[in-house]
């Protein structure tokens, strides 16, 4: 070897060890980081591979985050199940916490906080088995069932088998929740009498036999039509159509339909432990239940006697408003015929909002233009769902949306307005729509986009519902030139959300009253009434739903109230730089979180890099 090769050796063998040092010292500084992401990114992979449904709503191409293959099923509500959960829950905090968040960039912070806030909560609902009620009438998945094998997307050949073995998992999957029940009724948890012949009815009803025979089954309807896309869209030959079609009525007939008779048999054979409908704190440790359970719902970290306070305050001051307007309104009325709302349809509805909402909401990051489309409930699943809900699409592919009305469910123009824009513009399209477009930008981790904020979301679309009444207003005097017509349309458009304020004010309350303090209907009535409220004012039909739902209304409501406090400590903070625009920017952005997060983060924003003057 002559001189020069050994020189030449020599550097290259010192460059060797300098980038093995380089690379040392980065994997050093940047440990925590990269152990981190491998973490989120196996568990997401591991939260997906275990609920097939769940993994095709959540993402459009498994397969980009390391999901090549998977065993179709559905998740299962045995035992053991929860016995695994739980320890895979101290497994994962004892994980998270050993990661030091000094060398973790500003989202995996966040997203660290997260998983380890979700872990506690998981935790501490484990111990409360069998409080939770999966077949509650009012959000039971024997209702949410049908309706996501419904929309199930078709994308490729995989997805329609997928979809079929799906359909072929049901007995068990729905087996596995009445022995989740017969537990419930050993535990002496089962669900109310009443609440109980409403599953079987719904059983009875969804997968109707007469509607199967005829072929006029939504669950038949829906899947020729995506069928026949997917042939326009050369997924599948047009000489296999045939077959699968054949396929999924064989399995709806034989198989699904069976199962939901096997269901409603099981919730038969269970009644009558408890004849009258009552709230959780009946229940062994029924109040302590309640309470984790408002924490997790709503995301807030108030106690309930300090939501208790909340909502008496706010349930006089709602009165005294809803009594001013309501003489105001008569006073306009008096003269006045029926006027009708400028709006009827969905479309121009829609339209509209997305025209009003610019001045303050930010258009979409990359100017994206994502299409939706507005969908009729069937009316087989009328009396089961909720008036209107939206379809959150996959977080890799927004592309597509769904908003779903219950046209008897829907009784004005007006409110179709407030509706879409609580289900639509500004609210749960647009908001999860923005959020995962930024995230998506931002290159966040993908686990963040399984973790759900229900007190987020929901208070969101509360709080944009509520200002869509003044756009409602702009409208009104826009399109009705006549001024007595247009004062009687404002003053009902003013009274309207008044009294929708505070029945969701006093429905929270109900809320706490039923679970929390342990009040029947009788005691609810007569405080009612010495309150000042009519007879009556509380239906028996509406008991049994808070009953069915706790926790519900406090979702949306004091979801609500949080969005105002942070209004309210965004202006503290932000002093003269406080813009609407600005404001809800900084929410789209922070995306979905629990409000003490949200509250933390947003007094951050001060001093993160002059955030402020960086969004002007």
């Amino acid at each position: 070897m002559n001189k020069k090769t050994s020189l030449r050796l020599s550097v290259f063998t010192f460059i060797l060890i300098i980038a093995v040092l380089i690379v040392s010292l980065f994997y050093h500084q940047h440990k925590d980081s990269i152990l981190f992401r491998h973490f989120t990114d196996a568990l997401f992979v591991t939260q997906l591979s275990h609920d097939t449904l769940s993994m095709h709503y959540s993402v459009a191409h498994p397969e980009q985050y390391g999901i090549t293959s998977y065993t179709v099923q559905l998740p299962s509500f045995q035992e053991e199940e929860y016995h695994t959960h739980k320890m895979m829950a101290e497994n994962y905090q004892s994980t998270l916490q050993h990661i030091h968040p000094g060398s973790l960039s500003k989202q995996e912070k966040l997203v660290l906080a997260m998983l380890l806030e979700a872990c506690e909560q998981d935790l501490v609902m484990s111990r409360f088995d069998y409080y939770d009620e999966p077949l509650s009438p009012g959000s039971g998945m024997q209702s949410q069932l049908p309706i996501l094998l419904a929309e199930y997307a078709f994308t490729s050949k995989k997805d329609i088998e997928d979809y079929l073995t799906l359909l072929a998992c049901i007995p068990q999957y729905l087996n596995s929740l009445a022995e989740y029940e017969g537990k419930k009724a050993e535990k002496g948890l089962f669900m109310a009498d009443c609440s109980a012949d409403k599953v079987i009815e719904q059983c009875d009803v969804i997968m109707d036999r007469s509607l199967l025979d005829n072929k006029k089954h939504f669950l038949i309807s829906t899947f020729d039509a995506r069928i026949k896309q997917a042939v326009t869209e050369n997924l599948i030959p047009k000489e296999m159509a045939a077959s699968y079609q054949a396929e999924n009525l064989r399995l709806l007939k034989t198989v699904v339909a069976p199962a939901y008779q096997a269901l409603a048999d099981a919730i038969l054979l269970l009644k009558g432990d408890h004849p009258q409908a009552v709230g959780l704190s009946a229940y062994p440790d029924g109040s302590a239940y309640y309470t984790a359970l408002v924490h997790q719902t709503t995301g807030s970290d108030k106690s309930i006697p300090a939501i208790k306070t909340l909502l008496y305050k706010k349930l006089q001051s709602d009165c005294l408003t809803l009594m001013q307007l309501t003489n105001e309104y008569k006073e306009s009325s008096s003269q006045m015929s029926a006027v009708p709302f400028p709006l009827l349809t969905p479309e121009t509805i829609l339209t509209d909002l997305q025209k009003r909402m610019e001045t303050d909401y930010p258009p979409y990051p990359n100017h994206a233009s994502p299409h939706y489309i507005v969908k009729y409930v069937d009316k087989s699943l009328a009396d089961f769902v909720s008036p209107a809900f939206y379809l959150t699409p996959p977080f890799d592919d927004l592309s597509e949306n769904t908003i779903y009305l219950n046209e008897q469910s829907i009784p004005n123009a007006l409110e179709l307005y407030t509706t879409l824009a609580h289900e639509g513009y500004p609210g749960h399209l647009y908001q999860s729509v923005y959020s995962l477009l930024y995230q998506n930008h931002a290159k966040d981790l993908p686990i963040r986009s399984l973790l759900h904020y229900g007190g987020y979301s929901e208070g969101w679309a509360l709080y944009v519902e509520n200002e869509s009444f003044t756009f409602a207003k702009s409208l009104i005097c826009e399109q009705i030139k006549e001024e007595s017509a247009q004062r009687f349309l404002c003053s009902y458009a003013d009274r309207y959300r008044a009294d929708r304020d505070l029945k969701l004010c006093l429905f929270s309350l109900l809320d706490i009253w039923i679970h929390y303090d342990g009040m029947d209907y009788e005691e609810i009535t007569s405080l009612l009434t010495q309150m000042g409220f009519k007879e009556g004012s509380i239906s028996p039909a509406l008991f049994e739903y808070i009953v069915e739902e706790p926790a519900n209304y406090l979702k949306y409501y004091l979801g609500y109230q949080e969005f105002l406090a942070c209004k309210s400590l965004a202006k503290e903070v932000w002093k003269t730089n406080y813009r609407e625009e600005l404001f809800h920017r900084f929410l789209l952005e922070s995306g979905p979180m629990s409000f003490p997060m949200l509250r933390k983060y947003l007094i951050n924003s001060v001093s993160d890099q002059n955030y402020i003057s960086l969004k002007n």
